[in-house]
């Protein structure tokens, strides 16, 4: 489905940053089946909003940001392909508006040495 424009280290913030997301497509990706789009050069602004908690609420720390979708460009991919997403890039992927699926897989690492927090009011935790 439609993914609005985002950034991962908003939802996956250390101190320092460090997120890193890989999405591999499983079929063909365009512009017709959802494909993923990139804002060129954005990730040097830094992180534009946190998702956390506050006064026991999950909540962002600022509003959404506007971006022109004319910006982006499409990243289209054939199966197999691996996409790298540093933290701070913004991306979205459009409505699939097409009989053709777009399978995909991602995850996301973080840094886990010494000196690289995880803060207190991040939104997830791992059990203890």
């Amino acid at each position: 489905g439609k993914v609005v424009p985002h950034q991962d280290s908003s939802f996956i913030y250390t101190e320092p940053l460090s997120c890193v997301g890989l999405w591999w497509a499983l079929e063909d990706a365009t512009k017709d089946n959802g494909c993923l789009w990139a804002l060129p050069a954005q990730h040097k602004k830094g992180l534009a909003r946190r998702f956390l908690v506050r006064d026991g609420k999950v909540v962002f720390d600022a509003p959404e940001p506007t971006y022109d979708l004319d910006e982006f460009v499409p990243l289209e991919c054939g199966p197999g392909t691996l996409v790298l997403l540093q933290g701070e890039n913004v991306h979205y992927s459009a409505e699939n508006t097409s009989p053709i699926s777009r399978h995909s897989y991602s995850m996301h690492f973080i840094e886990g040495a010494s000196g690289v927090r995880w803060p207190a009011e991040n939104w997830a935790h791992r059990p203890p």
